[in-house]
């Protein structure tokens, strides 16, 4: 079974009336047609506006050594090259690159992605002329520079930030984030939860290539270290088709903001019965949009062409018809293939109003009827919600805020309270916002009130700077307080007053 993106995501999209607005101009070269001294390819942008540049990194650009790439900085996180304003340098023989920067650009290196565009023309002193544009990264250090850091770009660091991206793609709590250097650096909570995010990555990569921490991140070819070579020849198989595939959607969307990566899983091929499969994750986001999109490719041989779709997430964000600042109608619908081959499908649509420092929101979830084929999902006949949240976030300050939520299934006492307030796209007209918070502020939201409303289940949450705290509808709660060296603490307790490390 043969489906294309436009088949799946942009469909829906489009059922939804999306109106994308761009966030950046993809700039992705994929030619490298003139060939420089080395002097010349060690030089570059160096971002300031003409400031003189009095700071620099260096390090190598490896798969072999590669030179003619070109290395630059992401200040502002968005994954494309601003050739005006991000500071950029070409890399020379044996790889070598110095990226000369200003003090501002320089204070930026901890909290900014350094990325590796590697075009067809550029030389790799193993294996010849490349054939093939790529593109390499290096994630951000979250932590001060020394006077021994080198900036080793290879397939290895790549997929270490490769790993980060899918996670933070599927954490409500990071997707409206942008991880400029700016947030980064002048966010300490932020900046030590993606520590964390990088930490757990780097774990999961150490052990799933039989790697050290050490051999991610040196120099293996002048180490002589074929293990760790070999491992990176097989990880630009990934890499290219990732970057090929990219410059695809990027003409298809311009201004979008993508993420593209192919790689093999084990725990895939085991669940859905496959040998050695390879798989493509692509996320388009647009301004107030975005499709995710899991797929099986074909084979090795031919890493562009679609086999099956494994999953499809598409979102889009609105703003509720006449109404205030922050006020959204969201509108979300997931496909997912089970284990057996058929099609499973979920729909989730919800709304957010402002009122005051307090957020209240509405979402209810719909059970699609699938089959065995993508086109058994129908979403335009939504019949009846399986549940129901109710959802209330207090902004108390800058680092302080409480939310909570609260779901109903049929069965609970207030499943039935809101009938009008369900298959929302059909009813916007009818539908009275005053009145929905008016209901809302009924409820027990405030982390230390007792609820008693007839829920299925519910979750709240206290967060005070770098302590959070979440208590459970089954008695159970957890603290998690993120350490000064970035370190995470998690506690458990079932009353909220006697805490004890949680079980592993």
């Amino acid at each position: 079974m043969h489906h294309s993106i436009k088949s799946v995501a942009i469909l829906v999209l489009g059922s939804l009336l999306l109106t994308g607005c761009s966030k950046s101009d993809p700039q992705i070269g994929t030619q490298f047609e003139e060939k420089q001294d080395d002097n010349q390819q060690s030089g570059g942008n160096n971002g300031g506006g003409g400031n003189t540049a009095s700071y620099s990194v260096a390090g190598k650009v490896i798969d072999g050594y590669v030179s003619g790439a070109t290395i630059w900085l992401d200040i502002n996180g968005n994954g494309v090259h601003d050739q005006d304003s991000e500071p950029s340098a070409v890399s020379g023989s044996a790889g070598d690159y110095s990226l000369e920067l200003t003090e501002e650009y320089y204070a930026c290196i901890p909290y900014s992605t350094l990325y590796v565009d590697v075009p067809v023309g550029a030389m790799d002193e193993d294996l010849g002329e490349v054939t093939e544009a790529y593109q390499m990264s290096f994630p951000p250090k979250l932590e001060a520079l020394t006077d021994d850091d080198i900036f080793n770009v290879s397939p290895l660091t790549s997929v270490i930030w490769e790993l980060i991206e899918q996670r933070l793609d599927t954490k409500p709590e990071y997707q409206d984030e942008v991880l400029s250097c700016a947030t980064l650096r002048d966010n300490q909570q932020l900046r030590n939860e993606i520590k964390n995010e990088i930490t757990d990555v780097l774990n999961q990569v150490v052990s799933f290539y039989n790697l050290s921490t050490e051999q991610i991140y040196q120099d293996f070819v002048a180490e002589g270290d074929t293990v760790a070579y070999q491992t990176a020849q097989s990880i630009v198989t990934g890499l290219k088709a990732s970057y090929k595939y990219k410059i695809e959607l990027h003409d298809e969307f311009p201004g979008a903001e993508i993420r593209v990566t192919v790689y093999q899983d084990v725990e895939k091929d085991q669940e859905f019965g496959f040998e050695k499969a390879w798989y493509r994750d692509e996320v388009v986001f647009f301004e107030n949009a975005y499709f995710s999109n899991v797929v099986k490719l074909s084979e090795e041989s031919n890493l562009q062409e679609m086999d099956l779709l494994i999953s499809s997430i598409t979102r889009i964000d609105a703003p509720w018809p006449n109404g205030a600042t922050g006020d959204i109608l969201k509108v979300r619908n997931d496909i997912y293939m089970n284990s057996d081959g058929s099609y499973r499908c979920a729909a989730i649509e919800g709304v957010e109003f402002v009122a005051g420092n307090i957020t209240y929101g509405l979402q209810n979830t719909y059970a699609i009827p699938g089959g065995e084929d993508l086109e058994s999902c129908q979403f335009d006949d939504l019949g009846v919600p399986y549940e129901i949240g109710y959802s209330y976030y207090n902004n108390i300050s800058s680092s302080q805020y409480e939310s909570a939520n609260l779901y109903f299934r049929e069965g609970n006492a207030e499943f039935d309270l809101l009938p009008e307030w369900a298959a929302l796209l059909d009813n916007l007209d009818t539908l009275n916002k005053a009145a929905l918070i008016e209901h809302l502020q009924g409820y027990n939201f405030a982390f230390e009130d007792e609820v008693v409303a007839d829920t299925d289940y519910w979750h709240k949450r206290q967060v005070n700077s770098n302590v959070t705290i979440d208590k459970y509808s089954d008695g159970t709660w957890m603290r998690t307080t993120i350490n000064d060296d970035g370190t995470r603490t998690e506690e458990c307790s079932s009353d909220g007053e006697t805490w004890e490390a949680c079980n592993s």
